[in-house]
C-alpha cells in the first residue's frame, strides 16, 4: 500500500473556493482532475468528500487565522495518520463510529502494512498519541441518537407499598421478574466522530428476555426468551435448550 500524501490548509481553501464558483456543482472527479492540474497530485474522492464537507467550512472565511503552512494530517507518523483519518471518515459515512481503542488497533493494523514501516516495532500509540490525533481532527465523543425515557409520578409510592409487603416474608423468598429486550441488530449511540451527524433510523429488530431471581440472589431462574417464533432468526445457529430456554 503507497504511502499516501497529505494537502496543507492552503490546498483545501484553493479546492474549496474553485467547487464553489463552479456550476452546477462539479463532481468528485471533475475535483481531482482540478486538482491534479493544479498541484500535480490525484486526490482520492474520501479526501474531496471531506475538504467539501463542513469540518473545514472555516475555510471559506478570506479573515481565517489558521496558517497556510499548516498540515491537518501531522503527528510523528503523518503517512500512518493520513491513512487512519480517511479510514474514521469512511466509517462515518457507513453509518458507524469508532471508539478510542478501535482507532489504536486499527493504527497497530495499518504499521503493520505499510512498507514505510517495515522491519520497524511498531509503537504503543498511547492515550496522549491518541488524544492529540483526535485533537487535531476534532474527533470526540458524541451521541448520534437517542430516546428519553419517563418515570410515572407516582412510583416512589408504590414502592413503599411493595416494601411494606415485601417485608412480612424472608429475603430468601422475595422473587423479582422483569422483561427486557435485546436488540441484537442496533448499532451503539454513543462514539468517536469528527462532526456532529444525524443518527440513522435504527434496527428495532429485538427479541425479548424474562429474567427472575430472588432477593438474596441465590435463586436464580433460567433465562426465558420471548419471542413469535420457536427458533428466533437471531438465534438460529443457537441451541436454546443449551441455555436453559423455555
Amino acid at each position: 500500500m503507497p504511502p499516501k500524501r497529505s494537502i496543507s490548509i492552503e490546498q483545501r481553501r484553493a479546492l474549496r473556493n474553485w467547487a464553489h464558483r463552479q456550476t452546477p456543482k462539479p463532481s468528485h472527479k471533475q475535483c481531482i482532475e482540478w486538482f491534479l492540474e493544479q498541484y500535480s497530485h490525484r486526490l482520492s474522492q474520501s479526501t474531496v468528500s471531506e475538504s467539501l464537507s463542513d469540518t473545514f467550512s472555516n475555510l471559506d472565511d478570506p479573515t481565517s487565522t489558521i496558517s497556510t503552512t499548516v498540515r491537518v494530517r501531522g503527528g510523528q507518523w503523518p503517512e500512518l495518520e493520513a491513512i487512519l483519518w480517511e479510514w474514521q471518515l469512511r466509517i462515518e459515512r457507513q453509518g458507524g463510529f469508532t471508539t478510542g481503542d478501535i482507532l489504536r488497533e486499527k493504527a497497530r493494523q495499518i504499521w503493520s502494512q505499510h512498507p514505510q514501516f517495515a522491519g520497524k516495532e511498531c509503537p504503543g500509540f498511547s492515550t496522549r498519541w491518541l488524544e492529540k490525533f483526535k485533537k487535531r481532527h476534532h474527533i470526540q465523543t458524541r451521541v448520534r441518537h437517542g430516546e428519553a425515557g419517563s418515570i410515572p409520578d407516582n412510583t416512589e409510592e408504590e414502592m413503599r407499598s411493595l416494601q411494606t409487603i415485601a417485608g412480612e416474608y424472608p429475603q430468601e423468598d422475595i422473587y423479582n421478574m422483569d422483561e427486557t429486550g435485546l436488540f441484537w441488530k442496533m448499532l451503539l449511540s454513543r462514539g468517536l466522530l469528527s462532526q456532529p451527524r444525524p443518527g440513522m433510523k435504527k434496527d428495532k429488530a429485538r427479541i425479548s428476555l424474562a429474567l427472575c431471581t430472588n432477593a438474596t440472589g441465590t435463586d436464580r431462574l433460567p433465562i426465558w426468551i420471548i419471542g413469535k417464533a420457536k427458533t428466533p432468526r437471531a438465534l438460529k445457529n443457537v441451541s436454546i435448550s443449551s441455555m436453559g430456554g423455555r
